[in-house]
């Protein structure tokens, strides 16, 4: 038996065609990680949950539903209310089923156009939410100016926290960030992001808490994350 130290992705078991490595990034940087490390956008809403008190937990572009089911089955708590924003009519409809299977849960679903960030105002969020979005933005050409200020209108206090690729409007870190942009400008993405949450932050619509350059590893080099906490004022 022949100990061995793997350096490349393309190495994988013998036993299995499973890689050993995958390349992903992190500070703009390309690196290699185990191929089964990953990071969780359902840990830090669990912690952020943890940390304060809130009515209802709120993700715009929720698809139908997963991370929210999630945040319920890994600790979220009974007693919260789960919200999901999605703008698929498909999405709204398998999101309101799936949630059907589990009475302990309070789950609403609703529709919502990043393009048009407009609420049903017969939905009661609650005093205190925490709002998140998780790579929904990443594929909106531009949001409209006035999408964080939608969204704190829907509460007396909001928290949103964002895990969205954006870190190239912002600084060049290296290689990663390099192609993360040709990546988005190929593809007609987002580009306005950063600049919308600046300018609602200079307005007073918003007081940003955190902000995060690619911090998070996720399984594609070309779309690294970064994060975004901000409250209402």
């Amino acid at each position: 038996m022949n100990w061995y130290k793997t350096d490349f992705p393309s190495d994988k078991f013998n036993f299995a065609n499973i890689p050993h490595n995958k390349i992903t990034s992190l500070n703009g940087i390309n690196i290699l990680v185990p191929f089964y490390t990953d990071t969780s956008i359902i840990d830090f809403i669990i912690d952020a949950l943890s940390f304060d008190e809130y009515d209802s937990v709120i993700e715009l572009g929720c698809g139908y539903g997963r991370n929210l089911f999630k945040i319920f089955y890994n600790g979220g708590g009974i007693n919260l209310r789960y919200f999901g924003g999605e703008f698929t009519s498909s999405g709204v409809e398998m999101a309101r089923k799936l949630a059907d299977i589990e009475p302990k849960m309070k789950a609403e679903f609703f529709h919502f156009n990043h393009l048009k960030p407009k609420f049903d105002k017969n939905l009661d969020f609650g005093k205190r939410v925490l709002v998140f979005t998780s790579h929904t933005i990443e594929q909106v050409k531009e949001i409209p100016d006035n999408w964080f200020k939608s969204v704190t209108s829907i509460a007396p206090f909001v928290r949103c926290i964002h895990a969205e690729p954006f870190g190239f409007q912002i600084q060049n870190l290296g290689e990663a960030s390099k192609n993360h942009k040709e990546y988005f400008l190929k593809n007609g993405w987002n580009l306005n992001f950063a600049k919308t949450l600046k300018k609602a932050n200079q307005n007073g619509d918003i007081i940003i808490e955190d902000a995060l350059l690619e911090y998070s590893c996720g399984t594609d080099p070309f779309n690294p994350t970064s994060i975004a906490v901000w409250r209402s004022v």
